[in-house]
């Protein structure tokens, strides 16, 4: 082994002490507010020496799960692979994969194929990287993963190819076919609807954890076959029903956004409180997905603006974090839902918005709304470190301006400062007076 591999050997080191760290990535999930043994900044773990090295080297090692490795490739096949996949290119995509292109080659960024085509929503580009082994919890620079960047954009479809959603796992295509009356619901067909007229709410289809046609055309945006279900006895009895899981026709087309079922069957008296096993409803759905129309319809139809899943997740806190503005200021400036609010975790709607880097969000809460900047999760990180953590300048800046102290430190007595990482993001912190 010569002298250059052995140094970056050493400088790599075991898959044990890269995992967990930080280095031009983020390598671990991020679906909850940080916890109380995230203290430290992940890059510490590395020397200044093995810094230096990996970043001679060009190596950005990516643990999620061992033995996937990301490297930084400019040009090649990998950049090749890169911009197809942003393109929507199936074909090259597939030719290139075929050719042996790795879907682990990154740009100057850490994005992948797989965040590039995440970010565009080409569903099927995704599902041939992921088969290829690409993982959707990679982190780029940014410290946004594949998912994150497909809900950010709101395409759903990417995102929940991803991590499927409640409804997504109890309505699947063989549930929905089950019967001959699902079937016709799903595709809409009126006609075939009428003809199985006699399977009514007696014969069982509202019975209590049923899959009922009226939730199978609601989550297909089948809106004829709604109207004609809510036409019949058997519509009608089924308005509320929920399946195992709790799903209700509303929940579904809340989820799927179609403000036209939404409206359809909010107008025939369909429960707005209604809550999934999570404890999701149609508005937390909505705001999740980002459908601001359909939020909307809801919150004017009665829903609670301030109810919380079992995480204690409120409709403010799911869309700020997921950088749905139009949800985020139809909630906050028009209904007057709490700023304040913070998920189970302690996080709020504005620390996850900087740690996502949604600076309109961000913006939203801590200057229109004159959101507390100094609040703390319940690892005790405030929102200043967590831009400063995930490389959010814009979002620092704008903490900065709204009052956000650069010299208040985290319990373990670490300020902003030592959650830096960019030369730039270290510029603004001493430009406020912060030391290092």
């Amino acid at each position: 082994m010569n002298f250059n591999a052995q140094m970056l050997n050493w400088a790599c080191g075991s898959l044990e002490s890269l995992s967990g760290t930080k280095f031009g990535a983020k390598i671990r999930r991020q679906n909850s507010a940080p916890k109380s043994g995230q203290n430290q900044p992940k890059s510490a773990k590395f020397s200044q020496i093995q810094l230096v090295l990996l970043t001679h080297f060009k190596v950005v090692h990516v643990f999620e799960p061992p033995g996937k490795a990301l490297v930084v490739r400019e040009g090649g096949a990998g950049a090749l692979l890169r911009e197809a996949a942003a393109a929507g290119k199936e074909q090259m995509v597939e030719a290139l994969l075929g050719a042996g292109a790795s879907p682990f080659a990154a740009d100057a960024r850490l994005n992948t194929a797989l965040h590039l085509a995440a970010a565009a929503g080409h569903v099927r580009i995704c599902r041939m990287l992921r088969d290829k082994g690409a993982d959707h919890e990679v982190f780029n620079a940014q410290g946004q993963d594949a998912f994150d960047l497909a809900t950010t954009n709101k395409h759903g479809a990417v995102r929940r190819l991803f991590v499927p959603t409640v409804s997504d796992g109890e309505f699947t295509e063989e549930a929905c076919a089950a019967t001959a009356r699902l079937r016709a619901a799903a595709a809409g067909d009126v006609a075939a609807l009428a003809a199985t007229a006699a399977w009514t709410a007696a014969a069982g289809e509202a019975e209590a954890g049923r899959i009922t046609a009226l939730m199978v055309a609601s989550r297909a945006k089948q809106l004829a076959a709604v109207e004609a279900l809510l036409e019949t006895a058997s519509g009608a009895a089924s308005l509320d029903a929920q399946s195992a899981e709790g799903c209700t026709a509303l929940y579904l087309a809340a989820e799927e956004g179609d403000a036209r079922i939404v409206a359809a069957l909010l107008a025939r008296g369909a429960s707005v409180a209604l809550v999934d096993a999570g404890g999701s409803s149609a508005l937390l759905q909505a705001c999740e997905m980002g459908h601001a129309p359909c939020a909307r319809l809801l919150v004017d139809g009665g829903a609670d603006v301030e109810a919380a899943d079992s995480g204690g997740v409120t409709a403010l806190v799911w869309a700020c974090s997921n950088g749905h503005i139009e949800c985020a200021r139809l909630l906050a400036v028009e209904k007057g839902a709490n700023v304040e609010a913070a998920s189970s975790s302690g996080a709020t709607a504005l620390i996850w918005a900087c740690m996502k880097g949604h600076i309109e969000c961000a913006r939203l809460l801590a200057v229109e709304k004159g959101t507390d900047v100094e609040a703390a999760a319940s690892g005790g990180r405030k929102a200043l470190m967590l831009a400063c953590d995930y490389g959010h300048t814009e979002c620092a800046r704008l903490l900065l301006g709204a009052g956000a102290d650069v010299h208040k430190a985290h319990p373990s007595g670490l300020t902003a400062m030592a959650f830096a990482e960019s030369a730039e993001m270290k510029q603004l912190l001493r430009e406020a007076g912060a030391r290092g």
